[in-house]
């Protein structure tokens, strides 16, 4: 089953989303009990949050924007911005 986790589990300041994926706590704890559809949207949505794209296949070639990506969610969340 496919998930927008991408490891870096960290709660926002207020608990209300992950840092890493932007799922909501209840995406997170209801994820296996969703239809394929519901997880699907939910998905393109945090692939979007996080790296401006919905295409996997943009993400699956864009290495340096992950690690970039990755380390202004790292910054932004020692600077308290999340």
């Amino acid at each position: 089953m496919d998930s927008p986790c991408i490891g870096v589990c960290t709660l926002t300041r207020d608990g209300s989303k992950c840092t890493g994926c932007t799922r909501t706590v209840s995406e997170i704890s209801s994820w296996t009990s969703y239809t394929d559809e519901q997880r699907k949207a939910i998905m393109d949505r945090c692939l979007e949050n996080v790296w401006g794209t919905k295409c996997k296949d943009c993400l699956t070639h864009s290495k340096r924007k992950q690690e970039k990506s990755l380390q202004d969610i790292i910054d932004n969340t020692e600077r308290g911005l999340f």
